[in-house]
């Protein structure tokens, strides 16, 4: 996965200790989301589900996360019309893979 670090450079200003720490926070929210996603899936809990997107949408938006907000919005498709749990659970699979693309991506970062 590919991500544009412009507008987080633009966002910290050139102060490391900034950007470790948000870094930090990115790769902690993200884990977090990955751990949850099941839940909302299974549980059908759209309003959870709208309500952690949003959170993440900072994040999403910050570093350009290609096809995580499009999937977002699949899934929210997908819970609101009651689809079948194995496609839920498919496009689940789906966003975690992503996701841990992102935290890895995060983490080399975090490293420099």
């Amino acid at each position: 996965m590919q991500i544009n670090f412009d507008n987080f450079d633009k966002l910290t200003m050139g102060d490391a200790d900034f950007a470790r720490d948000l870094l930090q926070i990115y790769i902690n929210e993200l884990q977090n989301y990955i751990k949850e996603v099941e839940e909302f899936l299974t549980d059908k809990d759209l309003p959870k589900f709208r309500l952690r997107n949003h959170d993440l949408r900072t994040i999403v938006k910050t570093l350009s996360l290609d096809g995580v907000q499009e999937l977002q919005e699949k899934m929210k498709a997908s819970v609101s019309r009651n689809a079948p749990q194995e496609q839920l659970e498919a496009q689940g699979i789906q966003m975690k893979s992503l996701l841990a693309q992102a935290i890895e991506a995060l983490n080399v970062k975090l490293a420099n």
